[in-house]
């Protein structure tokens, strides 16, 4: 069975396009929020609704430096053969 095309969840449609990876079970344009997409995906009422995270550099602002040099490996030439199929950018931030 081809899985291209015909998968919908948490981890995106494996269409191709990543613009509509947050997509709720519903259907619909994809949603912004990664809290409000979480939610859209409950199966049961008790299930505890998604928290926002909090910003990780804002809580440890100590921390913001080190994680862009740890996250800048990113965007080196070891992660290149990735960049046309994965945005860097979202991921970095």
């Amino acid at each position: 069975m081809c899985v291209l095309k015909n998968l919908q969840g948490l981890c995106g449609d494996f269409n191709g396009d990543a613009s509509d990876d947050f997509r709720a079970p519903s259907g619909g344009m994809p949603l912004v929020l990664a809290k409000n997409f979480a939610d859209s995906w409950r199966v049961h009422k008790f299930c505890p609704k998604a928290k926002q995270p909090d910003d990780a550099c804002d809580k440890n602002p100590d921390r913001r430096n080190w994680a862009r040099h740890k996250c800048g490996v990113l965007k080196t030439d070891l992660f290149k053969p990735c960049h046309y199929q994965v945005e860097v950018e979202d991921y970095y931030k």
